[in-house]
C-alpha cells in the first residue's frame, strides 16, 4: 500500500506566487499574507487618479455655480423686461388721457376765442356805424336837429362801447384788428399749466419702452440657451465638458453684456 505525499509538498504547490518566507535574526520564518486582486488594482492605479476626480469636482461645482448665476441674471432680464412693458402701458394710457385733453382744449379755446372775435366783430361794425352817421350828419346839418337821426348814431357808439367792455383788449393790434390767433396761443399756454396736452411725447414715451421691452426679452432668450449648455456637462465626456462649459459661459456673457447695455440706454431703441 503507497503511502499519502506529504502534506507539506501539497501546500507549497498551491501557496500564492508572491508568498514567501524571510528567515529573521532570531532563525524564525514568518508567511506574508498573499496579495487580493483588489490590493493589486489599488498598487497598480497611476498616483494621478486622484487628481483627476478632483478635477472634475471643481469643474462639477464651477458649473452649478454658473447655472445658479446665469439663472439669476435671466430672472433679472425678465424683471426688467416686465417694468418696461408696464412703462409702455402707462404711457399709451397717459397719452390717450393727453389727447383727449388736447382735443377738448382746442375746442374750448376756438370757442373762446371766436366768441371774443365775435364781440370784436360787434364792436367795430357798431363804431363804425356810428362814424359814417356822423360823417354823413357833419355833410348834412340839418340832421343835428333831428333827434330820432342823433339818437341813431348814439345808439351806435353805446352798442359799440357795450361791445368794448367784453372785448379782450389785450389781443388787439396797434392798427385796431383783433389777433385770434394770438388768444388761442394764450389759451393754449394757459391750459397747458392745469393738464397735460403733450400726448405725442407720451406715445413716444410709450414706443420706446415697447422697444426696450423687445430688446430685453432677447437678453432673456440668449441667456436661457446658456444652461442647456451647462447641463450637457454632466452627461458627457471629459474633453467635451470643458467645451460645453465655454459655450455656456459664452452665452451668458453675451446676454449679460446686451442687457448692461439694453439697461444703460447704449443702444438706440
Amino acid at each position: 500500500m503507497e503511502s499519502p505525499p506529504p502534506q507539506e509538498n501539497s501546500e507549497m504547490i498551491n501557496q500564492d506566487p508572491l508568498q514567501h518566507s524571510k528567515t529573521s535574526n532570531g532563525g524564525e520564518s514568518s508567511a506574508l499574507i498573499p496579495l487580493t486582486d483588489v490590493e493589486r488594482d489599488e498598487n497598480n492605479s497611476p498616483s494621478s487618479g486622484g487628481e483627476d476626480s478632483g478635477g472634475q469636482g471643481f469643474l462639477n461645482t464651477l458649473n452649478a455655480l454658473l447655472i445658479a448665476l446665469v439663472v439669476v441674471i435671466g430672472a433679472l432680464a425678465a424683471w426688467r423686461a416686465s417694468v418696461a412693458a408696464d412703462a409702455a402701458g402707462d404711457a399709451d394710457y397717459f397719452g390717450l388721457r393727453a389727447l383727449v385733453n388736447s382735443e377738448e382744449t382746442q375746442a374750448l379755446n376756438h370757442l373762446t376765442a371766436y366768441r371774443s372775435y365775435a364781440d370784436y366783430l360787434d364792436y367795430w361794425s357798431s363804431k363804425r356805424q356810428g362814424e359814417l352817421l356822423e360823417e354823413e350828419m357833419k355833410q348834412k346839418p340839418a340832421l343835428a336837429e333831428d333827434d330820432q337821426f342823433v339818437a341813431q348814431v348814439k345808439s351806435a357808439y353805446d352798442l359799440a362801447d357795450a361791445s368794448y367792455v367784453n372785448l379782450e383788449q389785450r389781443f388787439l393790434n396797434r392798427d385796431g384788428s383783433y389777433n385770434v390767433q394770438r388768444q388761442l396761443g394764450q389759451l393754449w399756454a394757459d391750459a397747458m399749466k392745469e393738464k397735460d396736452l403733450k400726448y405725442d411725447v407720451q406715445f413716444a414715451e410709450a414706443e420706446r419702452m415697447r422697444n426696450k421691452t423687445i430688446y430685453l426679452l432677447m437678453c432673456v432668450m440668449i441667456l436661457s440657451i446658456a444652461p442647456v449648455f451647462y447641463s450637457l456637462v454632466e452627461t458627457v465626456g471629459e474633453r467635451t465638458r470643458r467645451t460645453m462649459l465655454i459655450i455656456g459661459s459664452l452665452f451668458m456673457v453675451t446676454g449679460t453684456l446686451f442687457l448692461l447695455l439694453v439697461e444703460f440706454e447704449k443702444i438706440p431703441f
